[in-house]
Order: structure tokens, then C-alpha cells, then sequence
């Protein structure tokens, strides 16, 4: 006979996706009710083997939460899942690139969390690609002219917004249409002709080339996610977050890589990891407030982080003007490495910090596990609301009985209910 079971959040196969749900207090209802926990009586606190199968397989509804049989107790406990920090090398340029999981190195079942400059939600200036062609032109852009084509194109552009005195493009949807327009207008098409699906793909393709070029203190800093242990098999490479993952699922790194710095050559540990006592479940919620924050500027933007722009549902009003997205851009903040970093900017190490401390983690107690971590001790104004440190959550056992007894409370309630 089984009494109780236990659920470990660290265990579960393969990883968390983001819209899985989260085990809370509030969840022990539904959990009860999933294991067909719906008694008359205490007896019916017995889950034979066959059942409890059955309820293992359908993981609850909670996709990451396997059930551990726990024979001989009388509780229903929920483990509280380790956090930590994790800094390693992420190429040349970068010191050390910071981020968070909930999970335990190198087992199954963790959650990733990363706040880093977006490449893909950016603003354009058209005189900075001009200005990176200048030193180089990439190979793929050259075509017969040898770039003048695209140069011709990049000059033509009039952005109607300016950043510090740059003319510029709000987001790369507005930089992507406007040079759609101008270069098909220079290969001889006309607006609303008919175009040829490849003269528009090698259009795309150059699209693609020059977001290359844009200056990385263009891009927001926004929460980041992994786009897949399988990018490759689509054709694709590992971002930055999948290879954090790859790092913390196989975390057996002892080498070290060498960075040029101040003209010499210095070398780093790869891989460093530190335990934090940050609650996992605020963790989770200011993930989910982050994630939030972008789909609402994404929306309002008319982006989805493929820099190609996509028709704007007018049910919930009209598109917003230039003016009105720039005034939103100007208050998101911006990727920068280097430091002293100014207000509205942060790295890696900034938005990790900030989110730890928007989960209430205290400023006495952020100690990055690397001492590279530039900007780990600047504060960041984001789109998040600030929140108060939470209270501390207490571990959640219920007892079964008290829960037996419960249930049947409610099963009387509602009889009595369905007599009247």
C-alpha cells in the first residue's frame, strides 16, 4: 500500500519549457485531485500501483514534476529546487557571460534564466552599417558591385527618429521594410508589384547580412531563452542560452580559454557555479513577468525576433506611430559590456543580479561566482515593476490525513449544496 509520495522538481526528464506549470501551495488541491484523491473516508487514501502508473505518466499536468514513491511516511512534501549562478567564457570578446538555473548541474529537469543583449529587437541607424562597411564588406553583400548596390540603398534611407542625435529606425521590422521598399524600388519594382520570390529572398538575405553590422549597443536587453538542443537538425546554430544550457547540463569543464586584454593574453576558467539561496518559485515568477514585459513590447513593436514585420491586429486599436514605439525604445534598456555602465544599461551579469534581486534576494548577498562579472553590481530600471522582498515561503508538507479529512469536508459541502 502506498501512503504518500513525494515530488522532486529536479529530477524530471529533459528540460522545463516555459509554459509549464509551477507547483505552489494553491496546487495541492489539483494534485490530490489528479491522483484520484477524492475520498469518502481515509481509506480511499490508498493508491494501488496500477493507479499511481497511470498518474505518473500523465505527470500531473505538471509536465517537469515526476512523482518518487516514498513507502512508510505520511505526507506529501514538495522539495524545495536548488538555485544557482553560472558564469563561464563565452568567446573572446566576453569576459564572462552570466545566467541562473534551478536545477542541479549536469542531471535532467533544470530551468534556465538570463537576461542579455537581443541582437534580434534592436534599433537601426543606417550611417553605423555604413560605417562597418566601410572597414569591410562581408563576402555574401559584395555580389557583382562589389556592395554599391546596398550602399546606394543604406544612403537613401531616412529614418524619422533620432537617438542621441543619430538618425535611426525605432526596431528592425521598420529598418527591414523600409530597405525591402527602397532596394526592390532600385532593382526596377514598383510598390504592389509583382516580385519574384527569389529576387525577395536575395533582398531578405541581405536584410539578414547587414543586422549583423549593427552596433551591440543597440540591442535591448531582454530575457532570453535557448533556441533548442535540436537547432541544429533545423539548420541552425546554438544561441547563447542553448549553450549555457549545453554548459550546466554537462558541466565537467576544467580547461581554460584565453582572452586578449589590454593588449594581453589572460586565461579564464571556463565554467564557474555557485549554489544561491533565492526562492525558486520567485524565480519563476519574475521569469514569467519578464517574459511578460516582452510579449507586451513585441506586440506594441509588431516584432516577433525574426526582424521580418508581420500584419498588427487592429481589434485591440490602431498601430502605434514612430514617436510613440521611440518612447518606449528610449526607456528599455541597452546591451553594454564595458563599464562604468550609464543609466538604462546592463549586461549578462546586470540582468542576472536584477533578477535574483527582483526575486528578493538582497544587494548583501550578490556575490557573482565570478570575478569577472562586470556590471553584476549596477542596478538596472527595467520594464519589470520593483518588487518588495517576498516573505520567506515556508517548506509545504500536508499531512494526508488532515487532507482525507478535508476532501471529505468538501464532498459534504457539496451534497448539502446539490440537496438545497
Amino acid at each position: 500500500m502506498i501512503t504518500s509520495l513525494s515530488v522532486n522538481p529536479t529530477s524530471a526528464p529533459g528540460r522545463i519549457n516555459d509554459t509549464d506549470d509551477i507547483v505552489s501551495p494553491e496546487t495541492i488541491d489539483k494534485l490530490s485531485r489528479k491522483l484520484g484523491l477524492q475520498p469518502t473516508n481515509a481509506d480511499a487514501m490508498k493508491v494501488e500501483a496500477p493507479q499511481l502508473q497511470a498518474s505518473q505518466d500523465r505527470r500531473l499536468d505538471i509536465k517537469h514534476i515526476p512523482l518518487i514513491i516514498a513507502p512508510d511516511s505520511s505526507s506529501i512534501q514538495l522539495r524545495r529546487a536548488p538555485t544557482c549562478e553560472m558564469f563561464r567564457m563565452a568567446s573572446t570578446e566576453t569576459i564572462s557571460h552570466g545566467c541562473s538555473f534551478i536545477g542541479t548541474p549536469g542531471e535532467d529537469g533544470y530551468q534556465y534564466f538570463s537576461i542579455s543583449g537581443d541582437g534580434d529587437r534592436a534599433m537601426v541607424a543606417p550611417s553605423e552599417i555604413l560605417a562597418a562597411l566601410d572597414k569591410k564588406i562581408p563576402g555574401a553583400l559584395k555580389q557583382g558591385d562589389g556592395g554599391a548596390a546596398v550602399r546606394k540603398t543604406l544612403e537613401q534611407l531616412k529614418p524619422s527618429q533620432q537617438m542621441q542625435g543619430v538618425p535611426v529606425f525605432v526596431n528592425r521590422e521598420r529598418f527591414y521594410s523600409a530597405y525591402m521598399e527602397n532596394r526592390l524600388a532600385g532593382l526596377g519594382y514598383a510598390p504592389g508589384s509583382d516580385v519574384p520570390k527569389e529576387v525577395k529572398k536575395a533582398v531578405h538575405d541581405e536584410i539578414m547580412e547587414l543586422n549583423k553590422l549593427v552596433p551591440k549597443n543597440r540591442w535591448e536587453l531582454q530575457f532570453r531563452e535557448s533556441n533548442g538542443p535540436d537547432v541544429e537538425k533545423r539548420g541552425g546554430r546554438p544561441n547563447l542560452p542553448e549553450l549555457d544550457c549545453r554548459a550546466f547540463g554537462d558541466p565537467k569543464h576544467k580547461v581554460t580559454k584565453e582572452a586578449m586584454l589590454d593588449g594581453k593574453v589572460h586565461k579564464f576558467p571556463e565554467l564557474n557555479l555557485r549554489a544561491t539561496n533565492t526562492d525558486p518559485l520567485y524565480l519563476v515568477e519574475t521569469k514569467l513577468r519578464l517574459q511578460a514585459a516582452r510579449l507586451y513590447t513585441d506586440k506594441l513593436h509588431g516584432r516577433n525576433g525574426t526582424s521580418i514585420p508581420f500584419e498588427i491586429d487592429e481589434s485591440d486599436g490602431k498601430p502605434l506611430s514612430d514617436e510613440a514605439l521611440m518612447s518606449i525604445a528610449a526607456k528599455t534598456p541597452k546591451y553594454n559590456l564595458t563599464v562604468p555602465l550609464a543609466d538604462g544599461e546592463g549586461n549578462c551579469a546586470t540582468g542576472n543580479a536584477h533578477m535574483h534581486r527582483l526575486a528578493g534576494r538582497p544587494d548583501s548577498e550578490n556575490h557573482p561566482p565570478s570575478n569577472y562579472a562586470f556590471g553584476a553590481y549596477e542596478h538596472l530600471n527595467d520594464w519589470a515593476a520593483k518588487a518588495e522582498p517576498p516573505e520567506v515561503r515556508p517548506a509545504v508538507v500536508v499531512n494526508t490525513k488532515e487532507l482525507a479529512a478535508l476532501l471529505e469536508k468538501r464532498v459534504q459541502e457539496q451534497k448539502q449544496q446539490a440537496k438545497l
